[in-house]
Parts: C-alpha cells; sequence; structure tokens
C-alpha cells in the first residue's frame, strides 16, 4: 500500500513589516515539511522551478521579497507572524547580503544559510570591495 503524499498548500500573505509597509509573502509546498526561506530578487527572478524541485524533496518554501526597505529585524518579524519556525535561508543576487545578515544578527531562528554569488559581506568581493565591513560572524552552517 502506498502512502499518500502529504498535504500541499499554498498561500499568498500580504505581512505589515515593522516599518508598517506590506510585504507579499508567498508560502507553498508540503505543509509539514522542513522550512526554506527564499529571498525573492525584485528585477523579477522566477524561483518556480527551484520551489517544485523542494517540495518534490518535501520542503515548504517561504519566498520574500528582497526589498531594500526590508531589515533583519522586519524579516524575523514577518517570520514570527507567519509561525515559521527554524528552515534554510536561501539567495542569490539582491537577497544576498540580506540573507548574510539575516543569519549573522538573528542566526538562532535559521539552520543553515546558502548564497549564490555572494559571500560573507565583510570579506572583500574579486573586485576588493567589502560591501559590509561590520558584518558579524555567521553561526549557522554556511
Amino acid at each position: 500500500m502506498t502512502e499518500a503524499p502529504p498535504a500541499q498548500q499554498l498561500s499568498m500573505h500580504s505581512m505589515n513589516s515593522i516599518d508598517g509597509s506590506l510585504v507579499p509573502v508567498k508560502l507553498s509546498g508540503p505543509v509539514t515539511g522542513r522550512r526554506v526561506v527564499l529571498f525573492g530578487d525584485p528585477t523579477g527572478e522566477d524561483h518556480e522551478p527551484l520551489c517544485a524541485r523542494l517540495h518534490v524533496a518535501m520542503f515548504r518554501t517561504v519566498v520574500l521579497p528582497a526589498d531594500r526597505g526590508l531589515t533583519p529585524k522586519s524579516i524575523v518579524g514577518i517570520l514570527d507572524q507567519l509561525g515559521v519556525v527554524g528552515g534554510v535561508l536561501v539567495s542569490t543576487g539582491a537577497g544576498a547580503r540580506l540573507a548574510w545578515s539575516l543569519a549573522a544578527t538573528h542566526g538562532e531562528h535559521f539552520t543553515g544559510l546558502v548564497t549564490v554569488g555572494s559571500g560573507h559581506p565583510a570579506v572583500p568581493d574579486a573586485r576588493g570591495r567589502t560591501h559590509d565591513e561590520h558584518c558579524p560572524t555567521v553561526e549557522v552552517d554556511t
């Protein structure tokens, strides 16, 4: 006898951030799955193919915009409002610096960090630029 797949649920939320702005958040995948928090690129990068693969692997995805107005504190507040506990942070492009900062300042909320194309902000990049020399050390798995 084959077990039924876990319940999948898609929900869209407009959450209030600390500063009062509305932030669109998309939750999808198995309701009981482990969490992956993705930062969507404001240029419109589509995370749907990645999310679909994660859903098959039994992960629930939480997609937030990589908005310059969001801070690590506001993201944690939004995740708390949604009851999202734990999870792996995943980001590329514009959201990578926000993800590094979030993992560095609120690492107790996450189990890991994956960024593509962006190292720790306090370490000089390939051009020798340091993006945030005051960014704390990240204590979660990277």
